[in-house]
């Protein structure tokens, strides 16, 4: 579906870090690494839903924001479901706008 939105205006929202679903652990998780691999070259907004963290780690810091749910999910144009935790499982194709 096209949106009329240049490149910069694009968000795009990447839901779970973690290395597995339903933990904190963001040791050698791959989503770290794709999430700073694309942060690196969109020019839009890059944001990320991580119910288990309350901070970023360092090598995302600066290119990408962490966001609750509700705030991704109103803001959000791409949705990349990266981690399978249980909050995700719970959202309604309504939800998402």
């Amino acid at each position: 579906m096209a949106t009329g939105k240049c490149a910069s205006e694009v968000h795009i929202a990447y839901f779970g870090l973690a290395f597995k679903l339903n933990i904190d652990d963001l040791r050698e998780s791959p989503a770290v690494g794709v999430v700073h691999m694309i942060a690196n070259w969109n020019v839009g907004a890059t944001l990320v839903m991580e119910p288990y963290i309350e901070q970023l780690p360092k090598s995302l810091a600066g290119n990408v924001t962490l966001k609750n749910m509700d705030g991704a999910l109103l803001q959000v144009d791409v949705l990349v479901m990266l981690v399978d935790h249980q909050q995700f499982k719970a959202i309604k194709p309504e939800e998402i706008k």
